[in-house]
């Protein structure tokens, strides 16, 4: 059983003879019996480690987009601006 904060994700689908026996938790990455993942109940820390590993892959592109940006033109200037604004307000 699930918890009731998560609604589950699983939709029935049609099998195919490349179907496997597990299936990864589209809630906590685990593998789990594909005719137990509707009762699979999440371990709350699995859950947790798989949404920081979904999230850090955004973060690391938000980092070389940002790293990118600051090393533009227009970066530059928007850090020098900044500093210079917060040299002239102190």
């Amino acid at each position: 059983m699930r918890s009731p904060a998560y609604p589950p994700k699983w939709q029935p689908r049609s099998f195919t003879m490349f179907d496997l026996l597990w299936q990864p938790c589209p809630d906590c990455g685990a593998s789990v019996p594909r005719d137990e993942l509707r009762e699979h109940v999440c371990d709350e820390g699995q859950r947790i480690r798989y949404e920081l590993f979904k999230v850090r892959l955004e973060v690391d592109r938000f980092d070389r987009e940002l790293t990118g940006w600051l090393a533009s033109p227009e970066g530059r200037f928007a850090v020098f601006y900044a500093e210079r604004e917060r040299r002239l307000a102190a």
